[in-house]
């Protein structure tokens, strides 16, 4: 199951409120960041790492078990008498967590690649879902993916026999494996309303995406009861933020040549401040999208980054548009070797 998605205030309160009717009481709801990266599913049997898998679908996912070894801070096995960490005493846990890559590692491989002549990698959450399934498992180990933990589960019928999602989180932390720092504690949706505007501002500093926060009744023994829907649990939900965008102009239209031949649009921008960082570029992708949005040069638009560390052109401000703006024509020669420009049909 994937947890349910709300965007403003009022459907968080209501929510709650859902919840604090099924239960007939007021629990402690504890929010922690929701990484824009992979979920994994990794089995230690007897502390040993056996089995690590994607979620894929929900039902069936990959198995990525060698690959998940090289993934920066996450241990093959847990350390001496770690069973005597969970009340429970399981032989066997899956832990669950987010495969991501870094925003300073993904910009390192950018570098790299545009050095190569390669295509750039659109946003972090695609390179860390392309890297898993990677075959290589050194290319994998080059890549740097890194890891955050969240959820412990006893396999084979134990349990664990941790109370509450703080003790879980605790617990993985003692265990040696990687979980985020961020947690708040919170009694009713004022307050977890007040941390998720905490988090909204810490946003821009941190080193990885994330697209908003995740929201846990604490205590574990009333998740059961809460139960679930056919898509979500009762028990969490997903509050995503607002994609960031910003308003600027098209000063030009360039033309980019992959390593394949494949000539890209790119808008260069009047720079404005986006999401932490100064914006000059962003990608158009091809003609008929430019047809689509209906942008020339001199247009006003709105830029966003949300996903995607590649800025975006989002919209075109049609009613702001001079007199002068001009059109973008598919070129008809290759603007680095003036060699006829082809187009496929069909592509």
């Amino acid at each position: 199951l994937s947890l349910e998605d709300v965007i403003d205030a009022d459907e968080l309160v209501a929510w709650s409120n859902r919840v604090e009717a099924e239960i007939g009481s007021d629990p402690q709801y504890l929010s922690e960041l929701k990484v824009d990266g992979v979920a994994l599913a990794l089995r230690y049997q007897d502390g040993e790492l056996t089995t690590a898998l994607t979620r894929g679908d929900g039902r069936s996912g990959d198995v990525v078990t060698a690959n998940a070894l090289t993934i920066v801070g996450l241990p093959p096995r847990l350390p001496p008498r770690w069973r005597e960490r969970l009340p429970g005493r399981p032989r066997s846990i899956e832990v669950r967590g987010e495969a991501y890559l870094s925003l300073p590692r993904f910009r390192e491989l950018n570098r790299l690649r545009e050095e190569a002549g390669l295509p750039q990698l659109a946003n972090p959450r695609n390179a860390a879902a392309g890297t898993l399934k990677t075959l290589d498992t050194a290319a994998v180990a080059a890549r740097g993916l890194s890891l955050f933990c969240y959820q412990i589960l006893g396999l084979d019928g134990e349990e664990t026999g941790l109370a509450t999602h703080r003790d879980e989180m605790a617990a993985l932390g003692e265990l040696g494996l990687p979980v985020n720092g961020f947690l708040r504690l919170a009694e009713g949706a004022a307050q977890i309303a007040a941390h998720l505007a905490e988090l909204e501002g810490l946003r821009d500093g941190l080193d990885h995406v994330i697209d908003g926060a995740v929201i846990k009744v604490d205590e574990l023994a009333l998740h059961p009861s809460l139960g679930a829907t056919a898509k979500a649990p009762r028990w969490g939900l997903a509050f995503k933020y607002a994609a960031q965008e910003a308003t600027t102009r098209v000063r030009d239209v360039v033309l980019q040549v992959g390593r394949t031949g494949v000539i890209t649009p790119v808008a260069e921008l009047e720079p404005v401040l986006l999401g932490g960082t100064t914006v000059q570029r962003a990608t158009l992708h091809n003609w008929d999208e430019i047809a689509r949005k209906d942008l020339r040069v001199g247009d006003a638009v709105v830029v966003a980054k949300g996903g995607e560390i590649i800025p975006k052109v989002v919209r075109v401000l049609v009613g702001e548009r001079p007199a002068d703006a001009r059109a973008v024509p598919s070129p008809q020669r290759c603007p680095v070797c003036a060699t006829p420009a082809v187009r496929p049909e069909g592509e």
